[in-house]
């Protein structure tokens, strides 16, 4: 078996989407490689796993100001004991690592596969079977993931979310847990290797680079950022099990922090900018397709979003390994949100331009509020300070607002943009827009509430009213996943969306 398909040369207006039937070729939804089903049922799993993991934030956000006062009970439901089953700490490490690399991470490498082919013309991906292996690696890295956090010998002992590298003993549950971001890992390098072929080498003739739509090329960013960093994540990864499994011996005198620094801790790595690039091509395109026009600036966006990836490369290579998520403790991490304001502008201007409004502009207004929300939790963080050991929770509610709630809206609302892509039928725009508001403000409660917690005196005066914020905000975001699973159910199964038979519209117009 290989991994390519036999090519055909229909034109892209001739495609018909509404049928999702495979009987005409004798495959089924589990052996199919046409890229529009293997992205929706890769959408479909992760959105699955997100209903899961936003509940778990919420959940646990409940309780996030007896944790950091210290005050958790021993047993029962969100105890502090390491041995139960439902702990706080075995929920919150499964929440807090699942969110970004489970779930927003896959959602991204969907939407591409679902969309990148029309958006250049083309009726494929470079290697079909290869994404057909990515939807199915990703429900066994999610399988082995789950399983780390239940046997009984749980919680993991190390997590990727930790600066701190990871010593012995080794457990049951810490070998199923570097097994699933092994296979994780291994799925998201082959996808970005898949979505880096396909743009380069499937446009239809005379589609230049500079001219392809904005989330084709956002999507050919991060995947070269993946492409790039993805084997040294996986190399330290396997380092790291090893030691690990001699006790932490392996590195103990040889300054192993800062390899795991900048290979397998998730804040340190390059390619967790592939959780706001993605969203960044994906608000440009919204933007760009409701005011009908190209961006203003020419290839100014795409210039911006290079940018974007290449500073995250350099932050890599510097010393700062806390960067990503304290983008102005240096001059050169600052840059990293330089092309991202830019880039808002670029929107707003072009917005300024004359509109068509519709239930997109939502997640596009959710995509700025919450990147400036994360501004100013770092302007008033150094303006107030923040409590004696609590900056691990500064951290967390930092990576709530520009890792996992941002790019959720982006990835939302590119379900509800590239709908006639996949399956021929637009959403229901009433209900996009009630997800758009909803993972809005659960995002904004969930980020700004947990973080608010780490502030200078707030643990003794307002921790109970910012943990019960932020448990209201993962429930919002829960509630917002739902509301498109809803969605997509009614418009596509149930046919109540309106129909789209050819894409000879803008969503697959190239844009300068």
């Amino acid at each position: 078996m290989t991994l390519t398909a036999p090519h055909t040369s229909m034109a892209i207006d001739k495609i018909a989407f509404g049928d999702l039937s495979v009987a005409a070729t004798g495959e089924t939804l589990l052996t199919t490689t046409d890229h529009r089903k293997v992205g929706g049922l890769l959408a479909s799993a992760a959105l699955l796993v997100g209903v899961v993991g936003t509940a778990l934030a919420g959940l646990v956000a409940w309780r996030l100001d007896d944790a950091a006062r210290g005050v958790l009970p021993q047993s029962g439901l969100l105890g502090a004991s390491a041995d139960g089953g439902w702990s706080f700490a075995r929920l919150w490490g499964a929440a807090e690592t699942g969110l970004p690399l489970f779930v927003i991470a896959p959602l991204f490498l969907a939407l591409a596969t679902i969309a990148v082919p029309g958006l250049i013309g083309s009726d494929r991906m470079a290697f079909p079977r290869l994404q057909a292996f990515v939807l199915w690696g990703y429900v066994s890295a999610v399988a082995l993931y789950v399983a780390a956090f239940t046997v009984v010998d749980g919680p993991p002992f190390w997590s990727a979310s930790s600066q701190t590298a990871p010593g012995g003993p080794a457990n049951h549950a810490s070998d199923l847990y570097a097994g699933a971001l092994g296979v994780l890992g291994v799925v998201l390098f082959a996808g970005a290797v898949n979505v880096v072929a396909t743009v380069l080498t499937q446009r239809r003739p005379g589609l230049r680079l500079d001219h392809v739509a904005p989330f084709a090329w956002s999507s050919l960013l991060a995947g070269a950022i993946t492409v790039l960093s993805m084997p040294v994540f996986l190399g330290g990864l396997l380092m790291s099990s090893l030691n690990v499994h001699v006790n932490g011996n392996l590195a103990s005198a040889s300054g192993f922090d800062r390899v795991w620094q900048h290979t397998v801790y998730l804040y340190g790595r390059p390619d967790v900018f592939m959780l706001v690039l993605p969203a960044l091509g994906i608000a440009s395109q919204m933007v760009s397709n409701r005011a009908g026009t190209p961006l203003i600036g020419g290839i100014a966006s795409k210039v911006l979003m290079a940018a974007f990836a290449a500073f995250s490369l350099a932050v890599w290579a510097t010393s700062q390994t806390n960067a990503m998520v304290q983008p102005t403790t240096t001059l050169i991490s600052g840059l990293v949100a330089v092309p991202a304001g830019l880039l808002v502008l670029v929107w707003l201007g072009t917005l300024a331009q004359g509109v068509k409004p519709d239930a997109s502009l939502t997640f596009v207004l959710g995509v700025i509020v919450l990147l400036a929300l994360g501004a100013v939790n770092v302007i008033v963080a150094g303006a107030r300070g923040v409590g004696p050991d609590l900056a691990p929770v500064w951290t967390i509610g930092q990576t709530l607002l520009l890792l996992t709630a941002a790019p959720l809206v982006a990835a939302l609302g590119g379900l509800h943009e590239f709908a006639p892509l996949a399956w021929g039928r637009r959403t229901m725009a009433p209900l996009a827009g009630l997800a758009g508001l909803a993972v809005l403000g659960g995002g904004a409660l969930l980020g700004i509430g947990v973080a608010v917690i780490s502030y200078k005196n707030n643990v003794t005066d307002n921790a109970t009213a910012a943990s019960v914020a932020a448990g209201v905000g993962g429930f919002l975001l829960t509630a917002a996943i739902a509301l498109t699973m809803l969605n997509l159910l009614g418009s596509v199964v149930g046919r109540k969306g309106e129909p789209v038979q050819a894409t000879g519209e803008t969503i697959v117009e190239g844009y300068a």
